[in-house]
């Protein structure tokens, strides 16, 4: 007794349905087919229901129409099928598709009704009178893809199509630019030059886009491969992915590095000068390989965070783009810094940015360059942050978006920064006059401060839903600014000063050189008389 391997032929062929990846797959086999044939054009034409799509190629035809409807057996010369190891079980998915199919090639002339070919009925050969160049395929009663989708099915494709008359973008073919570099996995193209490192790629196998895990969502490719076909085979029966994709989508991702960073080697050795070729490719660099960045004289982008301009708990809001040169830096012009503060929780946070800002700090992420980098021995590690300050006034501040806070009036505050550089200690200490700064849950606001700004120090006016609030920080920056005011001019006369004085009255000549009487009563009703000179 023995058993052996058997085929229900009708249900392997009605189950087939459900194995081709999507409903379109069915015109990227046609495409291929007419490729194969040798075509060097390709006509699609639609009907304006959206239910007949013909195809029609100048390639050499077919020999034998049986071979359409031998699953496993594709009919293609000896060099196809090494090349390419062909399926022969693409032309089935438009069995699944169609109710009625037409094929004609050279003098002859098939027309299948489909639910009878899948049931394994003959289907009649015809001779035609005349003679058909290539081979022209007619679906009926199909669902036409998008006219995107199509767009899409093309865009690598070596053979120009046509669709309903009007040629249709191949960005990606092989004909469509002479930069294609060769690689391991087979030829590969940097549509957006070498400035990026995100690499999303778009991987083209025999002309016709693959699923990578590589890709991206946003129509971004920064690096475009068709992949060598003698390597890398696509996964029955349509090629929609790579036969053992985990493997080898990490050989092509491992390409694309490879081949970009050789790239990057030789644009960097052309260089004109270091800061534009820094602006242009640094941060590929640090992403590929941070090491190539050690002899430049200037960092790129995305390792400084940048100066600080204002403190505000925000870090966005706050730092300003600076380019960082090795000579400044050694001048002392720009001073670096390499911790960058956890605005949520540190008391000394804007203490510690108060010293940077009065001293051209610049905070940097030297942590993402080579061990070997130049910075490395001009970056200040930050420990702490204290404040000193005389203390003259204290007050409450109770505001919308922050409260139990104190406000401090003061002649200056001193910040005193503890660091180390090149492995020494550093204590930093610096004196403002006219910088308000929260330390803790205090504001201290020197003579020469008017408050200004402190609002954004304690909150980010972000409400429940994570909008800004902008009204609420406008209405907390005033009420701050009204503390100040009132706590600096305790007597009425001194308070009605400072008002004068910021409402910016000396803009209004007539009232130059006049005498008047003021009265507020306690509705805070305002009773202005002139006296006389």
């Amino acid at each position: 007794m023995s058993v052996k391997i058997s085929i229900n032929e009708k249900n392997l062929i009605n189950n087939l349905r459900m194995a081709f990846s999507d409903s379109h797959t069915w015109v990227s086999e046609l495409l291929q087919n007419a490729r194969r044939a040798g075509a060097t054009k390709i006509h699609i034409d639609t009907n304006s229901e959206g239910t007949m799509f013909t195809i029609h190629d100048d390639g050499k035809g077919i020999g034998d129409l049986q071979n359409l409807f031998t699953v496993a057996e594709s009919g293609w010369d000896a060099k196809t099928q090494e090349d390419e190891h062909p399926y022969g079980m693409g032309f089935l998915s438009c069995l699944f598709v169609a109710k009625e199919i037409v094929v004609k090639s050279g003098d002859r002339m098939l027309h299948a009704i489909t639910d009878s070919a899948l049931d394994f009925q003959e289907i009649p050969i015809t001779q035609t009178d005349d003679s058909h160049k290539g081979c022209l395929v007619q679906l009926h009663g199909v669902s036409i893809p998008p006219v995107g989708k199509i767009k899409e099915m093309v865009s690598g494709f070596p053979v120009p199509v046509f669709l309903n008359g009007d040629e249709l973008p191949r960005p990606h073919a092989m004909d469509s630019s002479p930069s294609w570099l060769d690689s391991p996995v087979g030829k590969m193209a940097f549509p957006n030059g070498f400035g990026d490192a995100r690499h999303y790629i778009r991987t083209y196998l025999q002309g016709l886009p693959i699923t990578n895990r590589h890709a991206s969502e946003y129509g971004i490719d920064v690096a475009v491969i068709h992949l060598d076909p003698r390597i890398f085979f696509g996964r029955l029966p349509d090629r929609s992915g790579l036969v053992n994709a985990d493997i080898a989508e990490a050989a092509i991702y491992e390409a694309v590095k490879s081949v970009h960073v050789r790239q990057l080697r030789m644009l960097k050795a052309a260089r004109a000068d270091d800061e534009s070729f820094v602006r242009e490719y640094g941060n590929a660099l640090l992403s590929l390989q941070p090491a190539l960045l050690n002899d430049l004289t200037v960092l790129p982008s995305r390792v400084v965070s940048g100066l600080v301009s204002k403190l505000d708990c925000t870090s966005d809001h706050m730092l300003d783009h600076v380019v960082v040169c090795k000579e400044e830096v050694v001048s002392g012009k720009l001073v670096l810094f390499d911790r960058y503060p956890d605005m949520s929780c540190d008391m000394d946070t804007m203490a510690y940015l108060a010293y940077l800002m009065e001293n051209n700090g610049v905070i940097v992420h030297a942590g993402k360059l080579s061990p070997d980098h130049w910075v490395h021995p001009w970056i200040h590690q930050c420990a702490s942050a204290s404040l000193e300050a005389d203390v003259r006034q204290r007050i409450p501040c109770n505001l919308r978006y922050f409260w139990n806070n104190d406000i401090v009036l003061c002649p200056s505050v001193k910040i005193q920064v503890i660091a180390t550089m090149d492995g020494l200690e550093k204590q930093l200490t610096c004196e403002l006059n006219d910088t308000t700064v929260l330390y803790g849950h205090t504001f201290y606001v020197p003579n020469n401060a008017s408050g200004y700004g402190a609002a954004d120090q304690a909150s980010d006016y972000l409400d429940e839903n994570e909008n800004y609030d902008e009204t609420a920080n406008a209405e907390d920056e005033r009420d701050f600014l009204r503390l100040v005011t009132q706590a600096r001019n305790p007597e009425p006369a001194l308070l009605l000063t400072a008002l004068l004085e910021e409402s910016g009255f000396r803009q209004y000549q007539s009232l130059k050189g006049h005498v008047f009487s003021v009265s507020i009563s306690d509705d805070y009703t305002v009773l202005v008389q002139a006296l006389p000179e």
